[in-house]
């Protein structure tokens, strides 16, 4: 996921496509909008763990939106919520078939170098219930549109120029609980019965019918059908490999004007749209799959951590995530083995000079801060910051120490034996209100210093982390300009994102500022954090 964009959510008319950076700093004035930005993606994570009758749960155990009818931006005048979001080609996963008799071959979806999804939310004011608009997917130049009526039946099946939906089931797309974009039904693993293929039949047929246009009689029952699957839209210039496709293959005879084929001719586009209509089943339960991951590894910590207690009744639990007000640190830090504690410990020790320890007495654990010098104090008497602090870095050691993606196999037609390949894991996102919260300003400079330290020790372990803070803290975001100025940061690793109501149309005009390469920053808007003269 390397951008999102959001329309008519509460201030927000429309984000413009905001990229997710590995440090992605929201600044602006108190109700701007920043925090509406940042919310967004524990919202769509609580949405997919509620499982209830609406797409998205506007109130939930994370955030509160309300509801609809309180998060639309009714001031535009558009009745509906939409967020667009922005994938590289790791959305999608390698799918190998086994068709016999022919060999294995490896299916790969119709992406390009991105692909951008958007998702309309409308809302029936009667039966009081959210649902899915529309659907729309676009690739390079190719555009595929999905919509639905609000009883949840498919109306437009649309992949460019061609209408896919026909005489197709109306019911091939519907929404998994759960999950946020339409499944598809599929029947490809029952592609080894030629009398049977269930929904994809009709779309099937169609590129056959199309095929037998442009072929010499087949001998073969089977080489229609292998010609269909050995076509492979996998590049940046994907229709260039469709029509080298059917040039080069071998099991069936083609007519010699298809030589002849360019982008352009129409011949081809018929067939080509037919074919990104009939792949793109498959390849939208893939993009289903890793929207679906990706919201539910999002995790978030809100503005107001709980305060801490002198001591915490013992709970014999599981946990592995702090949860939005750090309720449950003692408990996590009670579980943590005693080498992870040690390894949590040297970390924060490491950075600020002090750590955390869980000591556990008749029942009950006291969380305790140790410094350098030996002195224990219990973090109920260590001032309030102390307490705001440490699920930050909790919750952050648990991710940067997460085990790393390893290699999954694949089969090339280049190289005949099965090889690994990396396919990195979707992005960890970290979002974060006001870290900053009643710390003093060389512990908010060393919070920073630790934000970055956290995403140099996860690109080391593989881990695509990104952090989305929204800060009102100056010397976090000078900090930032100080370690980029002494190279310990890529500046083209931040984006600064600006908040800015506009007072006559209340809503919230977003732009982006940048670091360059010494440091300083650029369009920074003149007087930004400071006050208004009177």
């Amino acid at each position: 996921m390397d951008a999102i964009r959001i329309e008519n959510l509460r201030s927000l008319t429309d984000t413009g496509f905001v990229e997710l950076k590995p440090l992605t700093l929201l600044v602006g004035e108190n109700s701007s909008g920043k925090s509406s930005f940042l919310r967004f993606f524990p919202l769509l994570r609580q949405s997919l763990e509620d499982r209830g009758p609406d797409p998205i749960s506007w109130y939930g155990r994370l955030v509160d939106f309300g509801s609809f009818e309180e998060a639309v931006e009714r001031k535009s005048g558009n009745e509906e919520i939409t967020f667009h979001f922005r994938m590289g080609p790791e959305a999608f996963h390698h799918r190998v078939i086994r068709l016999p008799p022919i060999d294995d071959i490896t299916l790969l979806p119709p992406c390009g170098k991105t692909v951008s999804c958007t998702l309309r939310i409308g809302y029936n004011k009667i039966q009081e219930r959210g649902f899915i608009k529309a659907c729309l997917f676009s690739f390079e130049n190719y555009k595929i549109n999905i919509e639905f009526e609000e009883n949840r039946k498919i109306k437009v099946f649309q992949v460019n120029a061609f209408d896919a939906l026909g005489d197709i089931d109306k019911e091939i797309f519907y929404m998994k609980s759960g999950h946020i974009l339409p499944y598809a039904k599929s029947a490809r693993n029952d592609f080894y019965h030629e009398s049977d293929y269930h929904i994809d039949s009709y779309l099937f047929n169609l590129i056959v019918s199309e095929i037998k246009k442009h072929i010499k009689p087949p001998k073969n029952k089977n080489s229609i059908r292998s010609a269909v699957y050995g076509f492979k839209i996998e590049t940046s210039d994907a229709s260039d490999v469709l029509i080298d496709s059917v040039k080069r293959d071998s099991s069936i005879q083609w007519k010699p004007h298809v030589c002849n084929w360019t982008t352009d001719n129409s011949d081809f586009k018929l067939l080509r749209d037919r074919m990104l209509a009939f792949d793109i089943i498959n390849s939208l339960n893939d993009l289903d799959n890793y929207v679906y991951n990706f919201f539910l590894d999002v995790r978030y910590i809100a503005p107001m951590r709980a305060t801490a207690e002198r001591y915490y009744r013992v709970q014999n639990m599981v946990l592995n995530e702090v949860d939005s007000q750090g309720q449950n640190l003692a408990m996590i830090m009670k579980n943590l083995s005693s080498s992870d504690q040690k390894k949590f410990q040297n970390w924060t020790k490491e950075h600020f000079g002090f750590f955390l320890q869980a000591d556990l007495s008749g029942g009950h654990v006291s969380l305790n801060v140790a410094d350098t010098s030996g002195e224990i104090f219990n973090l109920m008497d260590m001032g309030f910051g102390y307490s705001q602090i440490f699920p930050i870095l909790l919750q952050l050691w648990f991710l940067i120490t997460e085990t790393p993606p390893t290699p999954i196999y694949d089969y090339s037609e280049d190289e005949p034996d099965w090889t690994p390949i990396y396919i990195p894991d979707s992005p960890l996102i970290f979002a974060i209100e006001q870290p900053e919260l009643h710390l003093h300003p060389a512990l908010q400079a060393k919070l920073a210093d630790v934000f970055i330290a956290a995403i140099k020790l996860a690109r080391e372990n593989n881990i695509d982390l990104r952090l989305i803070i929204e800060t009102h803290s100056e010397v976090i975001i000078n900090r930032v300009g100080h370690r980029i100025a002494y190279k310990e940061l890529d500046n083209e690793d931040v984006n600064v994102v600006l908040f800015e109501k506009e007072p006559a149309a209340l809503s919230t005009k977003v732009s982006f500022s940048a670091y360059d390469k010494d440091g300083f920053l650029t369009n920074w808007p003149m007087g930004f954090l400071e006050p208004d003269m009177i």
